[in-house]
C-alpha cells in the first residue's frame, strides 16, 4: 500500500485547523453577543428599576402634598399651599412637591395653590320644594349652554317626587329609552351621573376635556383632527364641569371648634336664655319674636317673600302644611302638646314657623310682639347699614348658626367664584356679577380682612342692603372644602406625577373626599420649574 506523502498530510491538518478556528470564532462571537444580551437586559432592568423607583418616589410626593394641604388648611396657613416644597432623599436625589388649582389653563403659568369647591354651584343647594323649583332652574339656566330641558331634568333626577317638571322628564321617558333607565331621585353621587339626564351630553358636560383628566391632552387641542372637537386656542374648555360641584360645604361650628347658637332649632325658650345671656334681655327678645311671628323690613315690604302670584300661592300652601303637620306631630313640632310659657314677657305657645334664612335677616328689621300685655313694635338692635354689618357679622357668625348640621352645603363664594357661577345667586343682575368679580381679592393667600364678611358688597356700593338681604341665603365668603391638584417632581427627571383631590375641613377631622391619579405628565408642558414663578 501507498503511504501518503507529508505534504498530503500537511494539507489536511491546515483544513482541520482553519475548521476548529472557524468554530473557535463562532463561539466567542455567539459568547459576545450572549453577554451584549445579557448587558442590555440588566441594563434595562436597572433603568426600569430607577425609573420605576423615581415614579414610585413622585407620588409619594404628591400624597404628601395632600397632606401638607390638610394640614395647612386646618391651622389656617393658606399662603403655605402656594409654595413649593422640597426635600432630599437618601441617595442624593432632590424631590419637590406642589399643589395647583387645576391644570385647564394651557400655555399660562400654573395657578398655586387650592380652589374652594364654593366657588362652584352646588347642585345639592338647590331646592326642590314647589315654590322653589322655578328659581333653582333659574339658577342652572344663568350657565353656558344650559336649556330649560336640561335644567327641569336635572331637577327631576334629583328631587324625590315623581311629578314632571314644565320641560323636565320622569320614570315615563327613562323607560322608554334604549337602554331604559329610572331617574335617581336622589342626590348625585357623581357629576358623571349627569349624562344619564334628558338633554345632557358629553360635549356639554365635559366640553374638550373628553377624557375627564383635567388636563389639555394633544388630541383635546387639534381642532377636527381628532375627536373631541375642539377650537385648538391652548387652553381647556370643561364644559359645565368646571362650574358644578357635589362638594362644597360649610362648617357650622365656631373657631373654639364648638357649635353656636341654633337660631332656627325646635326650643325657643333655650333660644331665649342662650340669647339673653349672649346680648341681653332686648336682643333675645327680638330673636325669639321673629321665631314666633316673623319679621318685617321697612325697605322690603313683603318680607323676602315673592312678588310671583303662583309663586306666592305656593309658598301660602307650604306654610299651611306645615302648621298642620305641626299640629298632627308630623314635624317634630306639636304645637298642641307644646309647653306653654313665658321668657321677658312674652307668651311662648309654639316653636314658631319663621325661619332665619340668613344672619342678615337679622338686622334692620322689626317685629309686632305682645310683651308684658302690652302691644309693642321691638326693633333689630342692629342697624342693616354697610358699618354695623361689616362690624357685627363677624361676631354673628361665631356666636350663631342657622341649621342643625355640623356641616352644610356650601353656598357661592362670592371672594372666588367666576361670572358664570356669580349669576346663579337668585337676585342677582349682570352688571352686579361683573362688578363683584372686579372687586374680589387676589387669590393668593389670605383674604384682607376687609373682604371676610358678604358686607363688603354694601359698602362698594354693588348692592342695597335689601337686594343683599335676598342674596344672603345664597353667597359666603368661606368654605371648608378644596379642590386641587397634588404635583410631586424630581430633580432632572421630566415627569411628574398628578393626583386629583378634595380635602373637606367642614367636620370636626378633616377628610379625602376623593383621589383620583391622573396620568403622567411632563413637567415641561405643564410649566414646572424649579425656579420660582
Amino acid at each position: 500500500m501507498k503511504r501518503p506523502s507529508a505534504d498530503h498530510r500537511s494539507v489536511g491538518s491546515r483544513q482541520r485547523g482553519g475548521f476548529v478556528l472557524i468554530l473557535v470564532l463562532v463561539l466567542i462571537s455567539a459568547m459576545a453577543l450572549a453577554v451584549h444580551t445579557f448587558s442590555s437586559l440588566a441594563l434595562g432592568d436597572l433603568v426600569a428599576g430607577t425609573n420605576g423607583l423615581q415614579q414610585v418616589r413622585r407620588r409619594h410626593l404628591a400624597e404628601s402634598a395632600i397632606e401638607f394641604a390638610a394640614v395647612s388648611i386646618v391651622n389656617n396657613q393658606p399662603a403655605a399651599l402656594a409654595q413649593p416644597q422640597q426635600l432630599q432623599f437618601a441617595d442624593g436625589s432632590v424631590g419637590r412637591f406642589l399643589l395647583l388649582q387645576g391644570l385647564s389653563a394651557g400655555g399660562d403659568k400654573p395657578a398655586y395653590g387650592l380652589q374652594n369647591e364654593c366657588s362652584k354651584l352646588n347642585l345639592h343647594t338647590l331646592s326642590f320644594r314647589l315654590s322653589r323649583k322655578k328659581q333653582s332652574r333659574d339658577r342652572l339656566l344663568a350657565l353656558p349652554g344650559m336649556t330649560p330641558v336640561i335644567a327641569d331634568s336635572i331637577i327631576d333626577w334629583i328631587d324625590e317626587d315623581h311629578d314632571e317638571s314644565e320641560f323636565g322628564a320622569e320614570a315615563s321617558w327613562y323607560l322608554t329609552r334604549s337602554p331604559p333607565v329610572y331617574p335617581a331621585n336622589r342626590p348625585l353621587r357623581t357629576l358623571s351621573e349627569l349624562l344619564q339626564v334628558r338633554g345632557m351630553t358629553p360635549e356639554l358636560l365635559w366640553g374638550e376635556d373628553a377624557n375627564g383628566n383635567g388636563i389639555l391632552d394633544p388630541e383635546e387641542d387639534d381642532g377636527d383632527a381628532t375627536a373631541p372637537a375642539d377650537n385648538a386656542d391652548g387652553i381647556l374648555d370643561a364644559g359645565l364641569s368646571q362650574w358644578l360641584t357635589l362638594q362644597s360645604a360649610e362648617s357650622g361650628l365656631g373657631p373654639d371648634g364648638a357649635a353656636g347658637i341654633w337660631l332656627n332649632g325646635d326650643d325657643p325658650f333655650v333660644l331665649f336664655d342662650e340669647v339673653q345671656r349672649e346680648f341681653g334681655t332686648e336682643t333675645a327678645r327680638f330673636v325669639v319674636a321673629a321665631r314666633l311671628n316673623g319679621i318685617q323690613w321697612q325697605d322690603e315690604v313683603n318680607g323676602g317673600q315673592s312678588t310671583d302670584p303662583e309663586i306666592r300661592r305656593l309658598e301660602r300652601l307650604e306654610e299651611v302644611r306645615e302648621r298642620i303637620r305641626a299640629q298632627l306631630g308630623m314635624s317634630g313640632q306639636n304645637v298642641e302638646r307644646f309647653p306653654r310659657g313665658e321668657r321677658g314677657g312674652i307668651v311662648i305657645a309654639s316653636p314658631g314657623l319663621f325661619r332665619f334664612r340668613s344672619l342678615l335677616d337679622l338686622f334692620g328689621g322689626t317685629v309686632r310682639a305682645m310683651v308684658e300685655g302690652k302691644d309693642r313694635v321691638l326693633k333689630s338692635p342692629w342697624p342693616a347699614d354697610a358699618a354695623t354689618i361689616e362690624r357685627m357679622l363677624p361676631r354673628l357668625q361665631q356666636v350663631f348658626r342657622l341649621h342643625r348640621e355640623i356641616s352644610n352645603p356650601g353656598r357661592v363664594n362670592i371672594n372666588t367664584a367666576a361670572v358664570p357661577v356669580l349669576m346663579t345667586i337668585p337676585g342677582i343682575t349682570r352688571a352686579m356679577a361683573e362688578a363683584i368679580h372686579r372687586g374680589q381679592p387676589d387669590q393668593q393667600g389670605k383674604v384682607a380682612a376687609d373682604q371676610q364678611v358678604v358686607g363688603w358688597l354694601l359698602r362698594r356700593g354693588i348692592v342695597t342692603p335689601a337686594e343683599l338681604r335676598q342674596m344672603a341665603p345664597f353667597i359666603t365668603t368661606g368654605g371648608d372644602v378644596y379642590s386641587g391638584i397634588a404635583v410631586g417632581l424630581i430633580k432632572g427627571e421630566p415627569s411628574a406625577a398628578l393626583i386629583h383631590f378634595v380635602v373637606d375641613v367642614s367636620r370636626q377631622t378633616e377628610r379625602i373626599a376623593s383621589f383620583q391619579d391622573l396620568p403622567v405628565a411632563s413637567a415641561e408642558r405643564l410649566r414646572l420649574s424649579w425656579k420660582k414663578d
